[in-house]
């Protein structure tokens, strides 16, 4: 999940594709700037931990579902 301020603002997912770790984000509606850059830094945390090269995506299920 991506948590804003408390809130449910998104959900996340990882895959493995070699060495890279692409980490797709969805948010369910536009984030601020300042949580973009968080989420995205947390993606890159996960991808070092589980001894990836980060390969952020971003989704947005709000406009998929129109």
């Amino acid at each position: 999940m991506i948590l804003v301020d408390g809130r449910i603002d998104g959900v996340w997912s990882h895959k493995r594709k070699g060495r890279r770790l692409v980490v797709r984000l969805e948010p369910f509606a536009k984030l601020p700037e300042w949580a973009r850059n968080r989420v995205e830094s947390e993606a890159e945390r996960l991808a070092e931990f589980l001894e990836g090269t980060p390969e952020v995506v971003w989704g947005d299920r709000a406009r998929r579902k129109s």
